[in-house]
């Protein structure tokens, strides 16, 4: 993996710890949804970022992190790149509890409905949630993301409700997140997503989604969230030119 990444032109901090690998495994249940169990192994281990890690947190552009690892370290490295001015973008997954304070170094919140539900229905930080099992999924044995991971019903027809009844729930939701951070990213699945900013267009704007045939949506909020933390360091550095999520 350290080749491939390095061959990929990934500058590779690896941490080597004595237990296994985290490993997920992706089934499918009766109702054709994905079900994915997690064992953490190593990521449980991802506790007291040595200095090393803390500069490289603040030598960054952006900062992308996920909840497959502690929160604690979560939060730890938020608040290192906040304090160096470096854009923290939080993909809370899989949802839980949130230590407090963590929110308010984030920059971009990247959510899916279910997410996005969750942290705005509990009043985000420090709120119960819905609190991920033991073995990383969301209590009912899903991952969060819907009945294939990406919120459609596996043939990119969105399952439950048309496109702007989707995106009537997530302008609402975005809104009361909106009020604990400054820009919120809602992935809809075949829906699209919704870029909202606070200050910015109201209701923020829809990005309607590109028809595909879906084969499998496995990784595929992974996916969106590295290429939108890349689309941002790009737009930063003006590598491509790209849009940010605060421009309307």
């Amino acid at each position: 993996m350290r080749d491939a990444l390095t061959a990929a032109g990934v500058a590779v901090r690896l941490r080597a710890l004595e237990r296994p690998t985290g490993t997920a495994f992706v089934t499918v249940a009766g109702s054709g949804e994905n079900v994915i169990v997690v064992d953490p192994g190593a990521n449980a281990g991802l506790v007291d970022l040595a200095p090393v890690e803390l500069a490289a947190v603040r030598g960054a552009g952006h900062l992308l992190c996920q909840l497959e690892v502690p929160t604690a370290s979560v939060a730890a490295a938020a608040s290192e790149a906040s304090a160096a001015g470096v854009v923290v973008v939080l993909n809370p997954s899989p949802v839980q509890p949130l230590p407090a304070g963590l929110l308010a170094d984030v920059d971009v919140l990247l959510v899916n409905e279910h997410e996005a539900a969750a942290l705005a229905g509990d009043g985000a930080a420090g709120a119960d949630g819905d609190e991920a099992d033991g073995d990383g999924t969301d209590g009912d044995g899903s991952d969060g993301d819907g009945s294939d991971g990406d919120g459609t019903d596996g043939d990119g027809a969105r399952a439950g409700g048309d496109d702007a009844d989707v995106v009537a729930r997530a302008r609402a939701l975005a809104r009361r997140l909106l009020e604990v951070v400054p820009r919120v990213v809602v992935t809809l699945g075949a829906a699209g997503a919704l870029v909202a900013v606070r200050g910015g267009a109201e209701g923020g704007v829809h990005v309607p989604g590109l028809r595909v045939p879906v084969v499998d949506t496995t990784g595929a909020g992974d996916v969106v969230a590295g290429a939108l933390a890349a689309a941002l360091e790009e737009a930063r550095t003006g590598a491509e030119g790209g849009g940010a999520p605060d421009e309307e």
